[in-house]
């Protein structure tokens, strides 16, 4: 073949390329979000809240999020909310999903979760098992009306009801509290 063919032959395979992408969208509806889908996600999604001084004061990351306009909602897939003091983490609390208000007063961390208070050098750290715990990031505190379990170290408590202050470090267990001590063997 002459240089002129495989010229003319490519140059007639970028006009008719040129053509049909130009075509394209004239063969496929434009369609407007659902208003009960999501109209945005996210794979890996991690946002960082700093304070006033840009001192980290807690992370929230989940492997997915989607946004639903229709609810104005945010849903997290396997969220992890971390809450720092002082750049240091302190609380680590883990869920199976989460709802979240698009202005981001609330945090409801729905299906089992589990809260990790860190160990310092002052105290022994914890582990509390509970669902459905809805977390207000501003005030840093969290609630739940459902069963709660304490457990550190060789003591374990339970109750109905729970209330965290991530602040203070406090938890409140609101009734049917019972606790157990494991002595040392």
């Amino acid at each position: 073949m002459s240089r002129t063919a495989v010229f003319g032959a490519l140059a007639a395979s970028a006009v008719l390329t040129g053509w049909l992408l130009y075509n394209q969208n004239s063969y496929t509806e434009p369609t407007s979000p659902s208003e009960h889908g999501p109209d945005m996600f996210v794979k890996g999604m991690q946002l960082d809240v700093l304070d006033k001084t840009g001192a980290l004061q807690y992370r929230l990351s989940a492997d997915t999020m989607n946004h639903y306009p229709g609810s104005d909602q945010i849903a997290l897939r396997q969220p992890v909310m971390q809450i720092f003091e002082q750049e240091r983490l302190l609380w680590h609390i883990e869920s199976e999903r989460s709802a979240v208000a698009e202005t981001g007063e609330t945090v409801n961390l729905l299906g089992e979760v589990r809260i990790r208070r860190e160990s310092t050098a002052d105290e022994q750290g914890f582990v509390v098992l509970t669902r459905d715990l809805l977390v207000k990031p501003d005030s840093r505190t969290a609630e739940t009306g459902h069963r709660a379990v304490i457990e550190s170290g060789r003591y374990t408590l339970e109750g109905t009801g729970l209330h965290a202050d991530f602040t203070t470090h406090r938890l409140e267990l609101d009734s049917d509290v019972k606790g157990r001590f494991d002595a040392a063997s």
